[in-house]
């Protein structure tokens, strides 16, 4: 034991001469080659332990997954493939097609032609953009653009069509539809948002044909068109369907400027329509009212 320590006080009061290795990095030295064999044996226990460890983990998710969720797996798939989901639930979500009516075909003057087509957006909160031409006598007319509201019903038609003889294989056909949907958060009820500032009425109608007196080469119609409701507009245009009682005879095009809220405005137009008789008019307010910019 003496011996001992005195070997352990000699060794701990070594200097290198060159002083570039410490009795410290001697002692450190001196312990890794007596531990050497002890750190090797503790270093492969514990790369043991952690292949267990990562190979017992990985070898249970494995078979986690083979055993319980491959063959869920299979079985979404599977169901993925069935119609689970019925043909009303998906289709409930999307617009229904507008509905046409007959084209109608009106000889104004001059052999120049309007044609027109009943429409009906039967979608609740749905408006369409809709781009159309006419089709006749193997010739086209230009592209037209109408805005049809939710729930509307109206003509779509083209005005003025110029051919030398009878027009035949008359159709109104569609270029293309963008539906857009009415914010049901910002407006409860697009029919009474509409019905609340579309509310126009006609008095006063008074039709004069041609050939009344000198002053007059062609048919006249004067009336008194009413804002009813509580909102001013700029440019409006409208539809004039002409009527003899109930049955329509003619088409026309109206366009006022303006109009205020509870404006009434005289109207006095000419009617280029041949053998027209005028008795009552109907107008058809081309009008986004979804459109901020109408609004004075």
């Amino acid at each position: 034991m003496f011996f001992k320590k005195k070997e352990q006080s000699l060794f701990s009061r070594y200097e290198d001469p060159s002083h570039e290795f410490s009795n410290k990095n001697l002692e450190l030295s001196r312990w890794y080659v007596l531990h050497k064999e002890l750190l090797y044996k503790i270093f492969v226990i514990v790369l043991i332990i952690w292949s267990v460890i990562t190979v017992g983990i990985g070898l249970f998710v494995w078979g986690k997954y083979l055993i319980y969720d491959y063959p869920r797996d299979e079985a979404q798939f599977a169901s993925m493939s069935q119609n689970l989901v019925s043909y009303n639930a998906l289709t409930s979500q999307k617009p229904r097609d507008i509905e046409f009516g007959a084209v109608s075909i009106w000889n104004t003057k001059d052999m120049r032609y309007d044609f027109s087509v009943p429409v009906s957006n039967q979608n609740e909160n749905w408006l369409a953009d809709v781009d159309y031409h006419a089709s006749y006598n193997d010739q086209q007319s230009d592209i037209q653009h109408a805005v049809i509201l939710p729930g509307q019903r109206r003509l779509l038609v083209v005005f003025g069509e110029s051919t030398t003889i009878q027009p035949r294989a008359v159709s109104i056909d569609i270029d293309n539809i963008r539906w857009r949907r009415v914010d049901r958060h910002a407006i409860t009820s697009a029919s009474d948002y509409i019905s609340h500032r579309i509310d126009f009425s006609v008095s006063d109608v008074n039709f004069l044909p041609a050939g009344t007196s000198v002053e007059i080469p062609h048919s006249v119609l004067r009336f008194t068109v009413e804002n009813n409701s509580p909102f001013s507009y700029w440019e409006i245009a409208f539809i004039v369907l002409l009527k003899e009682g109930d049955r329509v005879t003619g088409l026309s095009y109206l366009v006022l400027d303006t109009i205020d809220a509870h404006e009434k405005k005289a109207v006095d137009m000419s009617i280029f329509s041949n053998n027209t008789r005028v008795t009552a008019i109907e107008l058809q307010p081309l009008l986004n009212v979804f459109d901020e910019g109408v609004y004075r």
